[in-house]
């Protein structure tokens, strides 16, 4: 029988999820608490304690999430500001990860990202002694985000590139991997505390499939690799009993999908996922 682990857990108690947050109100809360959130990771072992100059509260784990100490609301509609793809025909990544970031008032395009090198892009592959060899998305950008004959990237690329981002003089944001989180407790730790999230989908919802002509080497293991045809990346904003709420570069703010089919799509991709929180840090 697994133990239970007791952790020291900061809820931030934002006003009604359904009315605006500024970024006065968030700027406000990164400054006054030293460090908010614990990484939940899939093998938590130890109990860890959360330094705050906030009142905290214990809780319980089981398993890998925290027990909440208020139910989670009905319904939740962050307001996210909203870029379309339409000049990034494979770009959806970018995109959404310039919407993550505005919501923080951080202001960085697409093209910045890729540009200044935050988020590193190679070539397409490439045939070499008889075989294609390319790159590993979840390290870069395969192709460019201009073409619509190239591919993306996952999670792993982005993440490094918003760990770039942060550097210098934007420590007070850090990125979290929620890699493996269900979208419903996501939806419950994350979006229902003011924290839109970045996610792996697929396009329009559609299914996902595997063709043998996007298969090539990883140049660095020599690993088989096939890329998952309609991936898709979008910023999750909401929920209610029904639908979770999306900002979705190829569509439109805060399009809503059936939960079954979202949670579905999003399983096919391996449940990737990114979160932006404050450290505390000036």
């Amino acid at each position: 029988m697994k133990k239970l682990i007791t952790v020291i857990f900061l809820l931030i108690v934002l006003s009604a999820c359904g009315k605006q947050k500024n970024q006065g109100e968030i700027t406000a809360v990164s400054e006054e608490v030293t460090e908010i959130f614990t990484v939940i990771t899939t093998t938590a072992t130890t109990a860890e304690t959360v330094t705050t100059v906030a009142e905290t509260t214990t809780v319980t784990v089981t398993e890998t999430l925290p027990v909440t100490s208020r139910p989670k609301s009905e319904s939740c509609k962050l307001e996210v500001p909203y870029y379309s793809q339409s000049a990034y025909p494979t770009g959806c990544e970018l995109v959404s990860t310039s919407m993550l970031l505005a919501y923080y008032d951080i202001k960085l395009e697409a093209s910045e990202l890729i540009d200044k090198k935050y988020v590193i892009s190679v070539g397409l592959p490439s045939e070499k002694d008889g075989r294609l060899i390319g790159g590993d998305p979840d390290k870069v950008f395969i192709g460019s985000p201009y073409s619509s004959s190239s591919y993306g990237c996952y999670s792993g690329a982005i993440f490094s590139g918003l760990q770039r981002t942060f550097e210098g003089e934007k420590k007070c944001y850090k990125p979290v991997s929620l890699n493996g989180m269900s979208l419903e407790d996501i939806c419950t730790y994350y979006v229902d505390y003011g924290t839109p999230v970045l996610v792996w989908e697929s396009i329009s919802m559609a299914e996902t499939f595997k063709d043998e002509l996007n298969t090539w080497y990883i140049e660095e293991t020599g690993e088989k690799f096939t890329w998952t045809s309609n991936e898709h990346c979008m910023v999750l904003t909401g929920f209610d009993s029904d639908s979770y709420y999306f900002n979705d570069p190829l569509a439109s703010a805060g399009i809503s999908y059936k939960k079954d089919v979202a949670e579905k799509r999003y399983e096919e991709m391996e449940r990737q996922a990114i979160a932006i929180v404050p450290t505390g840090k000036k």
